[in-house]
């Protein structure tokens, strides 16, 4: 017996992916912002908003996906229509966590990728590297570590974490006859 292709995209989806995948970045950027606030964040690097983010992940993904199951077909889709939605989800958190992020490096510690700066042109010195070396490795540094390159980044790697959530759960949530 052929299994029936689940249900297209239909807007409801849609709105209901967006609300999971904001509410999931909304979430990870108050620990985020919360882990800064309370000094954390100085001992752990960032490590428990990081694994906290990766949580909020992969319930939001598999609430989502649950949420959605096909009625037409009891409950059963296939992994692509599974995966396809988690990365919808696993989007609009990426997004979100992008807006937090460039607020933290632009407007809330502005000084954060200076004070790295800093503290490598100090090591760069007891370690006897001359000022001209010195200058060019800050300058680097800088142009790498800027607020919208760090928003960058915290995107692309919420979604490549995101996605492998996506794919993971897409396989064994999946449904079929």
């Amino acid at each position: 017996m052929e299994t029936p292709e689940p249900v297209r995209s239909n807007p409801k989806n849609m709105k209901a992916s967006l609300k999971y995948g904001i509410a999931g970045g909304i979430i990870s950027g108050i620990i985020f912002y919360a882990e800064y606030f309370t000094g954390v964040s100085e001992k752990s690097s960032g490590m428990y908003s990081l694994g906290a983010t990766a949580i909020i992940l992969i319930v939001a993904v598999f609430l989502y996906l649950r949420k959605i199951s096909s009625p037409q077909l009891n409950g059963f889709y296939t992994f692509g229509y599974g995966f396809k939605n988690g990365m919808a989800v696993v989007s609009a958190c990426a997004a979100t966590i992008a807006v937090f992020t460039f607020i933290f490096f632009k407007f809330i510690n502005p000084e954060y990728i200076e004070s790295f700066v800093l503290s490598g042109m100090e090591q760069m010195r007891n370690n006897g590297i001359g000022e001209t070396e010195i200058q060019k490795a800050a300058e680097n540094f800088r142009s790498i570590h800027s607020p919208f390159i760090e928003t960058i980044k915290a995107m692309l790697r919420t979604i490549l974490m995101g996605g492998v959530f996506s794919l993971v759960i897409s396989l064994v949530v999946k449904r079929t006859e």
